[in-house]
């Protein structure tokens, strides 16, 4: 047998260290999903992930069997939840999971501005600089027919059972009016009108784009700076106009006096705030921005009840609805200030107004947009349901016959209709079953 030479055995020894590191990576990537579902715990968009607590909602509101034709829900096991959280951890394990990643970030935008190489404001294949200081994710043409046969059927689901549908369309960073760049389209405001071309003769909504041009507004106005969410004074500006869009066609009485802009105090939390795009390019190319605290002047008391954070309490907007450990947080990278509005997206919070005396529920099935619209409905309405089907693995339809809500409204923002339905999370928010 030939006795391997120095050199041999040194270039042996170097592909038996990179065999072992890649199998490493390989157990990172897919046993700790693995084992994270195995617990029932998903803690994707939570505030502080230490308070979350293990609840399985398909036990709680079991799917009809045979009812679930795709597996976008349903519980954690299942295809599309594995494929999913794999790819999440390789991607995050290969990038923002990297030691000192954001630093490497901003390292390499500081090298691009030295050499000027700034080519189209692009930062990234999904994120691009839009004009002044903002920055927004882009999304390329895709089919949306999962998208509109999902709710038409939920619709119809509905009216079969005597409850009432109204869908609020959000509207989304970049509107037509804008021109992203000469190299990149982007086709949210084209998939959502089509979208809502597609759903008109089945369901009422709302398209909140329309208010904004009936108003004069500036879409980009309304917006983050650095992140894809809309300020939390849009939220209240929406609020409003659901509200009278709610008494006047459904007659919920609705106490739209606690609406009044005049009502609630605003905190500025200068600089604290870097949104997700923001994070992407780095604080070397986007500059953090202020939070405003929204919170009434007037007397509140709600029962609230969260599951996933343990939360069964009764207290005032700011003592239930507000996470103050977020606002406390200095980080810009590891934490979204946006989400001290209700906690983040939750899967299920429930919210009993208990000086509000109107008998009416509400469901709001909804995205992270509806974070600074749901706590001012809570103020107005006696009871609140919020549903993230993201974060909800239950049956939609059995927590319905159960809760009984006299209307149910679904509120997405543009991204939501054109992104690709089968990566993750998109897919959960249109399976209605």
């Amino acid at each position: 047998m030939k006795k391997l030479n120095i050199e041999e055995k040194g270039s042996l020894i170097n592909f038996s260290i990179l065999i072992i590191m890649l199998m490493l990576v390989l157990l990172v990537s897919v046993g700790l999903p693995i084992l994270k579902m195995l617990k029932n715990v998903n803690l994707k968009g939570t505030t502080n992930d230490s308070n979350v607590e293990n609840v399985d909602y398909s036990k709680l509101y079991p799917f009809v069997e045979g009812n679930v034709d795709e597996p976008y829900r349903g519980g954690y096991f299942t295809y599309n939840n594995i494929v999913n959280e794999i790819k999440k951890s390789v991607e995050d394990a290969t990038s923002s999971g990297m030691f000192r990643y954001n630093k490497m970030v901003e390292l390499s935008y500081i090298y691009n501005n030295l050499i000027k190489f700034n080519l189209y404001s692009n930062v990234g294949d999904s994120k691009i600089g839009i004009g002044g200081n903002y920055f927004s994710h882009i999304y390329s043409a895709k089919n949306i027919d999962t998208q509109v046969n999902s709710i038409i059927d939920f619709a119809k689901y509905l009216k079969e059972n005597n409850t009432s549908l109204l869908y609020v369309q959000a509207p989304f960073k970049i509107s037509n009016e804008v021109d992203v760049s000469p190299v990149y389209k982007d086709f949210t405001s084209e998939k959502t009108d089509e979208f809502l071309s597609r759903i008109k003769n089945d369901i009422d909504y709302i398209d909140l784009r329309e208010n904004i041009k009936e108003e004069n507004l500036d879409n980009l106005s309304l917006f983050f700076q650095t992140d894809h969410h809309w300020l939390p004074k849009t939220g209240l500006w929406a609020t409003n106009i659901i509200s009278n869009y709610l008494n006047d066609k459904y007659s919920m009485d609705l106490n739209i006096e606690n609406l009044d802009y005049d009502r609630y105090n605003y905190k500025t939390y200068e600089k604290i705030f870097l949104g997700s795009v923001g994070k992407a390019v780095s604080l070397a190319k986007a500059e953090p921005e202020d939070l405003v605290l929204i919170t009434p002047k007037f007397e509140t008391k709600l029962h609230v009840k969260m599951l996933d954070l343990g939360i069964d309490k009764v207290g005032t907007y700011e003592e239930t609805l507000i996470d103050w450990s977020i606002l406390k947080n200095k980080s810009y990278y590891k934490i979204s200030h946006y989400l001290a509005y209700m906690y983040g997206d939750r899967g299920l919070t429930e919210i009993h107004n208990e000086l509000i005396d109107n008998g009416k529920k509400i469901l709001l099935v909804k995205d992270s947009f509806a974070d600074v619209v749901s706590p001012f409905i809570a103020l107005e309405n006696e009871y609140l349901s919020i549903i993230d089907l993201r974060y909800f693995n239950g049956s939609l339809k059995s927590y319905i016959k159960e809760y009984n809500p006299d209307i149910v409204i679904i509120m997405y923002n543009g991204s939501m209709i054109a992104a690709n339905i089968n990566e993750a999370d998109y897919g959960e928010l249109w399976d209605f079953e």
